[in-house]
């Protein structure tokens, strides 16, 4: 259960993001646990939210270096 909970912390997060920011546009750690907790009902701390973001870029990093392995072969 808590790692579902840990899964949908970091979609919420990636979902915030993309919607709310740009490289014009910056948002906070904590701006973003309010609206998590707004928008979704999660409560998040701002070190979540930035292991959460971690996660993600290297989720992101390694899904590019498989596929250019891929294009590669």
């Amino acid at each position: 259960m808590e790692k579902e909970k840990s899964e949908d912390e970091a979609i919420s997060c990636i979902s915030n993001l993309m919607r709310y920011t740009d490289e014009n546009h910056v948002i906070t750690g904590e701006d973003i646990c309010s609206a998590m907790a707004d928008i979704y009902g999660i409560e998040a701390e701002r070190r979540g939210i930035y292991r959460d973001i971690d996660e993600i870029k290297l989720f992101l990093l390694l899904r590019k270096k498989f596929q250019w392995k891929k294009q590669k072969k």
